[in-house]
């Protein structure tokens, strides 16, 4: 299994997000799981502007050409993710905010009901990639 980290904590190592995750991470692959962390901190990302070029002009490829390219595919690799994120005025921190904001173009712009629950739709993936994910935060 291929666990993919996404730590969202501006402080990186040094964070309390990180002090968390990586003991998580170290029995993860204890028990025999292949485990990569992307800190978002050291990406360089632009935010996303909505512009949907990547679901029509451009399917699948966002305009912006920044380090986003390599981590969809870490992401795509992925059989599990696990956001790792401080909790910032109610929500996650605005960098994984930025960074969930990028994944956007490994969708299609239609819904499609999901097959297991019951009255909710979805965007199917482009790509296929990780079906299961969970956040740890501080």
């Amino acid at each position: 299994m291929r666990v993919l980290a996404v730590n969202g904590s501006p402080r990186m190592k040094a964070s309390s997000t990180y002090h968390v995750l990586e003991p998580l991470l170290q029995g993860m692959r204890t028990a025999g799981a292949e485990t990569e962390v992307l800190h978002v901190r050291q990406l360089e990302l632009k935010p996303c502007i909505g512009c949907y070029a990547c679901w029509v002009r451009t399917p699948g490829e966002c305009i912006f050409r920044d380090s986003m390219t390599s981590a969809i595919d870490a992401y795509n690799r992925a059989d599990l993710v696990v956001y790792g994120t401080p909790v910032y005025h109610f929500a996650v921190s605005g960098i994984l905010k930025t960074f969930v904001d990028r994944l956007l173009p490994r969708l299609e712009p239609w819904l499609i009901r999901q097959p297991t629950e019951p009255g909710r739709t979805g965007h199917p993936s482009r790509v296929g990639g990780p079906t299961k994910m969970f956040v740890v935060s501080v």
